[in-house]
């Protein structure tokens, strides 16, 4: 690849202290931006407070158990990609790529997903670990789901984001979540480990740094750390305040309050 060839993109880490919500939300903040033409490319890594997260699409009562969440004073909400349902927890390391869509050229939303995981296994192999891409949006070592993903496509702009789990939580995940509708009959714990489960203990920052190693690699970025300006952490902290209050409201109606 020649000079004229690299993207300059932006790495952000974080950031920190934001509430579940408006940490998942800033995701979306950060697509319109992209979107408008005021933000470049970027990955961004960032570890999450203890939520449950539902797909676009998801309808609470196939995917939560929403009586445990509401008991143990858990966050749940819907983001704006398709996808299941998934419970972020201080063990697993989120990514999210936002990118431009004339840095795509000819990419339809079905090979994004194929570009982006082939991302996730090359960063996994330069830690030593094998790893292949299954179904939809899955990354899984051995038989083993390492990693879920999901994707938004706008006009001018396309975020994919995804976890990899470090440590799977599986009691969380079957007290907080339904068996999932696509696989009826398959316990949590029967297909979902986290990669200390699976005898790779590997660190935070090490899989951060592999991370954007294979980004560049693959997508032909130079990264540049960035830290994030004010104004964005508020307007994701307005954007949960909105639809936080939006989802009470609703529950509220349907109670029959």
């Amino acid at each position: 690849m020649s000079r004229a060839d690299v993207i300059e993109a932006r790495l952000l880490k974080g950031p920190s202290g934001l509430g579940p919500m408006a940490a998942t939300l800033l995701d979306e903040v950060l697509l319109d931006e992209v979107q408008a033409g005021r933000l470049p490319a970027l990955l961004r890594l960032w570890i999450n407070d203890l939520c449950v997260v539902l797909g676009r699409n998801n309808k609470e009562e196939e995917w939560i158990h929403s009586e445990a969440l509401n008991s143990d004073n858990v966050p749940y909400f819907h983001r704006d990609s398709g996808g299941g349902t998934v419970v972020h927890h201080p063990y697993n390391l989120n990514f999210t790529w936002i990118v431009p869509r004339n840095h795509l050229p000819g990419v339809s939303p079905k090979s994004a997903i194929g570009l982006f995981l082939s991302i996730v296994v090359e960063a996994l192999a330069h830690l030593g670990i094998r790893s292949e891409m299954r179904g939809v949006s899955d990354v899984f070592v051995g038989e083993w789901k390492v990693s879920g993903n999901a994707e938004r496509f706008k006009s001018r702009a396309v975020l994919h984001h995804g976890t990899i789990l470090l440590r799977s939580e599986t009691e969380r995940m079957d007290r907080y979540l339904k068996t999932p509708p696509n696989r009826p009959d398959v316990m949590h714990d029967e297909f979902v480990k986290g990669l200390w489960d699976a005898g790779y203990p590997v660190g935070f920052e090490r899989l951060s740094e592999s991370l954007a190693r294979a980004t560049a690699e693959v997508l032909g970025w130079r990264l540049s750390n960035w830290g994030i300006d004010s104004e964005l952490i508020d307007s994701a902290e307005r954007l949960a305040k909105e639809r936080w209050n939006k989802q009470l409201s609703s529950a509220v109606k349907c109670s029959g309050m």
